[in-house]
């Protein structure tokens, strides 16, 4: 089952209803998003290998892309508790795993902000993937999720880096406007924030060579286009100009930085 929605804020209900309309339509438009979170679950079971987790954090499950990877590799999970801001994403990843002929008391799940976790206890593997450039506070939200793990356990998420749309953020510079991703952080303010873990970094293509109006209604399609409450709206002018510049170009590609961190097994 799924629990109720505690109260958040407008920025995070808009985000939420935005990606709950996209849910429908979500995984035919996501083909990167699928190979990111492929990717991110193949790394943890390099980490997971030799380990026998049972008791997993999932934040900002979407369509369940991470957690069809992850859970049937990780028969010794009883408890994957699944979160998302967006209820219609969580009942897409419960038909995903049920397709999958996983038992269903092993998959729980809850509208969630991962950057104020509700849940109790501690978890052996808190994952998200491409979730976290939601967060408000990254560093801070973060550092939440690292405390929560138990002795041993592991934090592997992915997120956006400031790279992310580069030739995107060049067009709109050229008329001083603003990105989303000019909030992003890179990977040595990563670094610097979480000195014990591991930093990883890839670009990831588009799903196709949007240009134009195409790149902004593409990200329309997978619901990532709330643009966050310091970001200041392109006059319409402006954001026409930008689009022609970017003409036959592609928007560029997803930075995409990857967070390994591990709670040392004596830590209390």
């Amino acid at each position: 089952m799924t629990s109720p929605r505690p109260a958040a804020d407008a920025w995070k209900d808009q985000v939420a209803r935005r990606f709950g309309a996209a849910s429908a339509g979500y995984d035919d438009a996501a083909g990167s998003q699928q190979a990111i979170a492929t990717r991110l679950a193949e790394q943890c079971l390099s980490r997971l290998q030799e380990r026998a987790p049972r008791r997993v954090l999932e934040i900002g499950c979407g369509t369940g892309f991470l957690t069809a990877a992850l859970l049937p590799a990780l028969p010794s999970v009883t408890d994957w508790h699944a979160t998302d801001l967006a209820a219609p994403m969580l009942a897409a990843t419960r038909q995903r795993i049920e397709a999958l002929g996983i038992a269903p008391e092993r998959l729980h799940t809850a509208v969630m902000d991962g950057e104020a976790p509700t849940l109790s206890g501690r978890w052996d593997l808190v994952c998200s993937s491409l979730a976290v450039q939601w967060f408000r506070d990254v560093r801070a939200g973060l550092q939440r999720l690292i405390d929560s793990l138990a002795p041993g356990g592991l934090l592997a998420v992915t997120t956006l880096g400031c790279d992310s749309f580069a030739l995107w953020q060049q067009v709109c510079a050229e008329d001083g406007l603003s990105t989303f991703a000019s909030r992003y952080p890179d990977a040595d303010r990563l670094r610097q924030w979480f000195p014990s873990a591991s930093i990883h970094e890839h670009h990831q293509p588009l799903d196709s060579e949007a240009t134009g109006m195409a790149f902004l209604r593409a990200l329309r399609a997978i619901g990532a286009d709330s643009p966050p409450p310091d970001h200041q709206p392109a006059p319409p002018a402006a954001l026409r100009r930008a689009i022609r510049r970017l003409g036959a170009r592609s928007g560029g590609t997803y930075h995409v930085l990857t967070v390994l961190a591990e709670r040392p097994c004596d830590a209390r």
